[in-house]
């Protein structure tokens, strides 16, 4: 993630907003909660360069033989213990690209 976060632009609505604090980080993303019009509900990330040109970064980390990723994190398991023998499992994978096809006649890219 922190990686895709340096690659990337603030926009509302279609407009470049300057970050708050550059560059952004994973530690310094609660800032964009101030951003905008209704406390950062509107705004969005978008890549500052063009994806199609399968960009390392943006392939993320290799994958180990015994399936890590070495201090590269890709993923986060939270548990919420609600008592009672109840608990709250979230599972969070990031993916910095996602094929998204065509769309309003422009190609999204692909990864090779």
């Amino acid at each position: 993630m922190a990686a895709t976060l340096l690659h990337t632009r603030l926009y509302i609505a279609s407009q470049y907003i300057a970050v708050p604090t550059e560059p952004l980080t994973l530690y310094n993303l609660d800032n964009l909660n101030s951003v905008g019009y209704r406390g950062g509900e509107d705004v969005y990330l978008t890549s500052d360069i063009d994806i199609s040109t399968n960009l390392d970064w943006l392939k993320g980390c290799t994958v180990e033989k015994d399936g890590g990723t070495g201090k590269q994190k890709t993923g986060v398991i939270i548990l919420v213990d609600k008592g009672e023998g109840v608990v709250d499992v979230f599972y969070f994978y990031f993916w910095a690209f996602n094929y998204g096809g065509t769309i309003l006649e422009r190609q999204l890219g692909e990864l090779l």
